[in-house]
């Protein structure tokens, strides 16, 4: 579902799902000392399962050049039958949010579509987890980009600009393998992204 206007736009996607029989792997209390992820046996499981959630996506444009704009997610699992019957699904992902704001202009000197932007995101606490999973604290992280487009030789070669991580804070990403170590997610990191399109002109008879 979606509505917008000419200044703001909005969107809903809500999802339901039923599984009779869904596989997953489940983790267990025993360790393999050869292999396995942080030696953590896991087995593959059946039961039935309910999922529901969205997401949700919007935007409101501040000035000609300034755009405000908002992206949600949420889902909840829950096992209906089986050995851990009452508890959701490992590896369920927490609610998250992403503010984001971003200043863009037609042209600024030779640069064309030259931008700034800020975004915020917010992780909320994963208390809902399958024993013996541990919980995850919720999280919040600051990113900064910038980038345009420039034409050399006359090619327009897009270079792009990101500080993830600004403030440089330690957190746990509760989908992701380094979680099942305790090993916290990357901290203040540069990237750089130079797009260069290569292009060759040719003749060619209409009549081919």
């Amino acid at each position: 579902m979606e509505w917008h206007s000419l200044r703001f736009a909005i969107g809903l996607s809500p999802f339901l799902s039923y599984f009779s029989n869904y596989i997953y792997l489940n983790p267990s209390y025993e360790h393999n000392r050869l292999y396995g992820n942080g030696n953590q046996i896991y087995e593959y499981t059946q039961s039935q399962v309910i999922r529901y959630g969205g997401e949700i996506h919007t935007h409101y444009q501040l000035l000609r050049s300034l755009k405000l704009g908002l992206i949600g997610e949420y889902v909840y699992s829950l096992q209906l039958s089986g050995e851990k019957e009452g508890f959701t699904l490992p590896f369920s992902p927490p609610a998250s949010m992403i503010l984001h704001l971003k200043y863009q202009r037609d042209r600024i000197w030779k640069l064309s579509e030259p931008y700034l932007s800020i975004d915020l995101r917010l992780v909320a606490a994963q208390n809902l987890i399958v024993p013996p999973e541990v919980p995850t604290p919720g999280y919040q992280v600051l990113n900064l980009g910038a980038g345009g487009k420039i034409r050399l030789r006359g090619q327009l070669v897009s270079v792009n600009f990101q500080m993830q991580n600004l403030l440089h804070r330690k957190y746990f990403d509760h989908t992701s393998y380094y979680r099942l170590i305790n090993v916290p997610e990357a901290g203040r990191s540069f990237i750089v992204n130079v797009t260069v399109p290569f292009s060759k002109k040719t003749n060619r008879n209409k009549n081919q």
